[in-house]
């Protein structure tokens, strides 16, 4: 009897989050690779909570796919957790993935963090090199000047010097990335020159107002009045009972958050659970709802309507 496979294929098209990331825990490296590459594709920010935990998995492919759907879909709650992996991730092609993967995300924090990087890889290249220098410094004062020969006189200054090669040059790799990256969200050159890249990012960086914004949401008429309304989007990580609306009559709810000008949001209504989130009306799946807080905006009403419930018959 051969053993159930899940089929990512049939998942992705019909939008199964749900069932996507479960398949992130599945025994098969193959399903959970396929898995994060079919929620990058759909882009929908429920996945990244899920993804973010999978960035310690132990296969490499699966680590790096999930960095690559983390970047697909774009929420800021995957930047710390992605440079934390860049300080662990041991294979190249990994760490490739998840620098691209923050070049995607558009977060004010990326930049700066990729300046600090850039300052510790320096930092480690420069210790490789004393280490070398150190080895070298040994064997020319034996009068030995081609490192091909260390090995027959001191192996374990050999070794030493190997691993310091090997390491600076993995380091050296990791830092060109990085600097590719910074070049195309910035549009900057300046190399591996800390000073001018964090002194051109305090020159640039945005001082952005916050702006209320006003939700108003009309329900459907068979709504319990004494059910809680909630709004659930990036901005409180898709908690689905983070944020109560208030009501105002049986078909009514209301809520003012602030939000920086130029933020992007994304966001659904819900009633505590996800079981009970908004549907479209004939009972199909709603996209998540956008909204481009304007520059310059000092308030900005926002009005909805919930056309049918999920739970609903």
């Amino acid at each position: 009897m051969g053993i159930f496979k899940p089929n990512i294929n049939k998942m992705e098209a019909k939008k199964d989050i749900v069932s996507l990331i479960k398949c992130l825990r599945n025994k098969s490296w193959n399903i959970r690779v396929d898995a994060a590459y079919a929620l990058g594709r759909i882009k929908d920010p429920l996945g990244a909570g899920p993804l973010i935990a999978a960035l310690r998995d132990e296969n490499i492919d699966v680590r790096a796919s999930v960095a690559y759907a983390l970047g697909e879909i774009g929420d800021s709650r995957a930047v710390e957790p992605l440079f934390e992996s860049l300080n662990t991730e041991n294979v190249f092609a990994v760490y490739e993935y998840q620098v691209e993967a923050l070049g995607k995300i558009k977060d004010s924090r990326v930049i700066e963090l990729m300046i600090d990087k850039l300052k510790s890889l320096q930092k480690i290249i420069d210790r490789y090199e004393s280490s070398k220098k150190n080895v070298e410094d040994h064997f020319n004062s034996m009068g030995i000047s081609n490192p091909l020969a260390y090995q027959g006189v001191d192996a374990a200054m050999k070794t030493e010097y190997d691993a310091a090669c090997l390491f600076e040059n993995i380091a050296r790799k990791q830092l060109e990335k990085l600097l590719i990256i910074l070049q195309e969200i910035t549009g900057k050159d300046f190399r591996e020159d800390t000073l001018k890249w964090k002194m051109w990012h305090e020159e640039n960086k945005i001082e952005r107002s916050k702006i209320s914004v006003t939700f108003k949401v009309n329900l459907p008429l068979y709504t319990p009045i004494n059910e809680p309304i909630y709004i659930a989007g990036g901005f409180n990580n898709w908690e689905p009972i983070g944020l109560p609306l208030e009501r105002v009559n049986d078909k009514c709810a209301t809520i003012t958050k602030e939000f920086f000008e130029g933020e992007e949001i994304e966001y659904k209504y819900l009633r505590g659970a996800w079981e009970r989130v908004e549907k479209k009306s004939d009972g199909g799946e709603r996209c998540n709802r956008t909204l481009n807080i304007g520059v310059g905006e000092e308030s900005l009403l926002v009005e909805d309507v919930v056309e049918r419930w999920a739970d609903s018959s």
